[in-house]
């Protein structure tokens, strides 16, 4: 591919724009449908006033249609010493570039309007800090043009490793049957179902318990129609709860379908997605840290999924930066050892939990929702003259709810740990999901120590760990441990 200045493919004018603008445009073109009957009568003020309000629509729409057009004109891509070269030269110009030698992950998408057009939409990510929740370069290419363009950025980012021609050109020339690890469709059906929040599902469970009781308390003899009536807000809340889960689950299996992962010598291929097709390649030095996630459902069927953090996969609001989907421990082991031997997942027996004076704080903590519950149960035992309420009633959520805050205390509490190893720091977290963060030394930028009064009295404290990712993955806490037990890490950084 030659160096030359170039644009993207024109279809990146319809995709600024947006589906909602295209729906505008179609919906006053047929507006134009009964245009007739208002020339018929041009001559009254309300007439003229339609005409030109469809008018001044138009011409509004065409400036944004025609400014579209200019940015796309105006702006060119170049690969230059060592850079890409992105310049905008409309009113405000923009004159940005990018080093090759800080690029993290260049990767494909193809959402439905694409695949249509046969055009790929290359995002290219940098170790940076600032812009790591979002993709620093888009460009939408013609789909010759974008494997050319991709491969040429490879190129020189292997030359900056020292990575051998060969070893590059096996990466580029990988096809499907390459892939070491593959999933069925059953595989990412059990995967979405797995992966469903436990609010999901307690939610629907306790509508449908409600329903049951409800319907079983009704009287056989009372008109049809009244039922429905008396229970049309518990159907609609039934039904919207039901909805949601299964748009959670349908939402997955489209994301990860086809899901596919290849190990290379120096970097990972990810491949996944239905309607919007995603490949990702992340060199293995860019892996800042892995997630062993177990949502409440998965640790009852004894699942689990493997998340990667690193800046460039994951950092958009709708994807997902998994390595693997939903498996037993075993195999997600088994696994690893083929695509990520850098790794040790099974750390579980391995996490050292948080001493027991810390079972005492984290209760302590729970204040912060006991002492409002406390308030709100004695002004409606007060208030009980004037509201009829039966004194049950509050008796009976105050109970439940107290009950709730401990036990997510105690399991909280149960499911934090640590383990500084040689190579990298376990953390473990979580209340009914559980989450544990494989942390490289080297890839932790700095530590803070947090401790608080109690914590003080007891010698206990804990950490903050502050690594290059996204917002949701930066940061990342430890439980409450003694001080000395994070020594090592200081001098493993």
């Amino acid at each position: 591919m030659t160096r030359e200045k170039f644009r993207c493919h024109p279809s990146i004018i319809i995709e600024n724009l947006g589906a909602a603008f295209i729906g505008l445009v179609l919906v006053m073109i047929n507006g134009f449908a009964g245009i007739g009957s208002v020339l018929s009568g041009i001559e009254s003020i309300p007439a003229k006033g339609v005409i030109i309000s469809f008018v001044g629509g138009f011409l509004i729409l065409g400036g944004i249609v025609f400014w579209q057009y200019k940015i796309w004109y105006k702006t060119l891509i170049s690969i230059t010493d060592g850079t890409i070269e992105i310049e905008r030269n409309t009113i405000n110009r923009k004159h940005k570039s990018y080093g090759i030698k800080n690029i993290s992950n260049v990767n494909l998408e193809q959402n439905i309007f694409e695949q249509i057009l046969r055009t790929y939409k290359i995002k290219i990510d940098t170790d940076s800090l600032s812009t790591s929740n979002a993709t620093d370069i888009k460009i939408v290419l013609g789909k010759d043009k974008a494997l050319a363009f991709k491969a040429e950025v490879m190129k020189l980012v292997a030359q900056n490793k020292n990575i051998t021609e060969e070893d590059e050109q096996e990466m580029q020339y990988a096809t499907t049957k390459d892939y070491d690890i593959s999933y069925s469709v059953k595989d990412i059906i059990m995967h979405s179902l797995y992966a469903l929040p436990l609010s999901s599902i307690l939610s629907v469970a306790l509508l449908v318990g409600v329903a049951l009781v409800f319907f079983g308390a009704i009287d056989t003899d009372e008109n049809i129609m009244e039922i429905v009536v008396k229970s049309f807000g518990g159907m609609l809340a039934l039904f919207l709860a039901l909805s949601t889960s299964a748009a959670r689950g349908v939402l997955s299996f489209l994301t990860f379908f086809n899901f596919r992962a290849k190990r290379f010598k120096n970097k990972l291929i990810i491949s996944q997605g239905l309607i919007k097709k995603r490949t990702y390649e992340i060199p293995i030095d860019r892996i800042n840290a892995i997630k062993i996630i177990e949502p409440a459902i998965s640790r009852v069927f004894n699942k689990q999924s493997i998340e990667l953090v690193n800046v460039g996969a994951g950092d958009e609001k709708d994807e997902g930066a998994f390595l693997l989907l939903s498996k037993t421990k075993e195999d997600i082991d088994k696994f690893m050892e083929i695509l990520l031997p850098e790794f040790v997942t099974n750390t579980d027996e391995n996490l050292e939990k948080q001493p027991k004076a810390a079972r005492m704080i984290i209760l302590i903590r729970q204040l912060v929702y006991i002492v409002p519950l406390t308030i709100a149960l004695i002004t409606a035992i007060m208030l009980k003259e004037y509201t009829h309420l039966a004194l049950y009633i509050p008796v009976l959520v105050y109970t439940v709810l107290m009950a709730f805050f401990m036990f997510s205390a105690l399991i909280q509490f149960k499911t934090a740990g640590v383990n500084v190893g040689n190579d990298y720091i376990a953390i473990a977290s979580g209340t009914y999901k559980k989450v544990t963060k494989l942390i490289k030394y080297d890839k932790i930028q700095y530590l803070r120590a947090n401790q608080s009064p109690l914590e003080r009295l007891k010698n206990l404290q804990r950490y903050k760990l502050f690594i290059l990712a996204n917002s949701v993955n930066n940061v990342n806490v430890t439980g409450i441990f003694h001080k000395d037990k994070f020594n090592d890490i200081y001098e493993r950084m």
